[in-house]
């Protein structure tokens, strides 16, 4: 049997490992990290990623999920890793199989998510992909991603969320921004948009 991580109800906090081979910037490694969770996460937890703001996602039963990252500097001892917060339940070092991800200046991935779902196990995330663009997952010595230590710090950090929720308060809080700089009343303006919904829908029918 392969190797697990137990992802646990409430606050879980990753450290994952990623590869500098094609030269992402900070952006890109945000991003793709997102997109590399929501395959780890799995049937339990719907693959569709929502950004409700840089950094933050909402990735199924992980509500919230926040992701930064740093690079290892070009001065840095070898054995450098990021710290990370919580009671650590998992290191990839204790797994009988060898993983080893292919970097000169590794990227380090900080993960804190809000678990809603059950506990449940998870294949230790590992993932490649080969000259031929073909991916694999599992352990290996040519690695793009790799869960390193896997963290908990308690219950939920962040009251429960939804992407109608959150898209909500950021158009809100927008709208408020804008119109406190044109000098627009908030009520007047989202009256206005509910107008012209009304009459888009009501062309539709």
């Amino acid at each position: 049997m392969s190797c697990e991580v137990t992802i646990f109800p409430g606050r879980n906090v990753w450290l994952l490992a990623r590869t500098d081979r094609d030269a992402p910037s900070y952006e890109d490694v945000i991003q793709t990290c997102a997109a590399y969770l929501s395959r780890v996460f799995g049937e339990r937890s719907p693959e569709e990623i929502i950004s409700t703001a840089p950094g933050r996602y909402i990735i199924g039963a992980a509500r919230p999920v926040l992701i930064d990252a740093e690079q290892t500097a070009i001065d840095a001892a070898a054995t450098f890793r990021p710290q990370i917060e919580g009671a650590v339940h998992g290191r990839y070092e204790n797994c009988p199989e060898v993983y080893v991800v292919r970097a000169d200046r590794t990227w380090w991935v900080m993960v804190g998510f809000d678990w809603r779902g059950p506990t449940t196990q998870r294949e230790w995330p590992a993932r490649s992909v080969n000259w031929l663009g073909i991916p694999s997952t599992g352990p290996g010595v040519d690695l793009d991603w790799l869960l390193v230590t896997a963290a908990t710090s308690g219950a939920a950090k962040e009251p429960d969320t939804s992407w109608s929720q959150e898209t909500g308060e950021n158009v809100a809080e927008t709208a408020k921004a804008v119109t406190r700089s044109v000098g627009i009343p908030v009520g007047l303006l989202l009256v206005g948009a509910g107008v012209v919904y009304l009459a888009l829908a009501t062309r539709k029918e």
